[in-house]
């Protein structure tokens, strides 16, 4: 039993890290879009890129919410035995997928708005214009 605890210890630090990692690009992707020291396109074409992140802050929320989950079944874990200690287990497993899917999911999103902003910026901003 004592291995199986400490496998599921480490499934759940390591869904605290991405919890963390979640939380950061969530926090970041916010401020860049309330935060008025980059450059954004002026026209309002070019602005729907930032549509893309609405679908980042979704998929990193249901992360987020999928580690404390998690952290809760983990918990559960603890102080149980027997089937429910098994069905504890079962729902960690789900928890953990869910949240990696969806962090990769929030990291692609986060991606393609960086690549489509780095283009605007490249090839489509004008000098002295914001």
């Amino acid at each position: 039993m004592e291995p199986f605890l400490a496998g599921l210890k480490e499934v759940a630090a390591t869904s605290a890290q991405l919890t963390t990692w979640a939380l950061a690009m969530l926090g970041g992707s916010i401020a860049v879009v309330i935060g008025s020291s980059h450059f954004s396109p002026r026209n309002r074409w070019a602005r729907s890129f930032y549509f893309i992140l609405a679908f980042a802050w979704f998929s990193l929320l249901i992360s987020i919410r999928a580690g404390n989950e998690l952290a809760r079944s983990y918990l559960a874990t603890l102080f149980t035995k027997g089937d429910a200690q098994q069905l504890a287990f079962d729902q960690i497993n789900t928890h953990y997928e869910t949240q990696l899917n969806y962090l990769l999911w929030g990291v692609i999103a986060c991606s393609i708005w960086l690549a489509a902003y780095l283009i605007w910026w490249v090839i489509f901003r004008q000098e002295g214009k914001s």
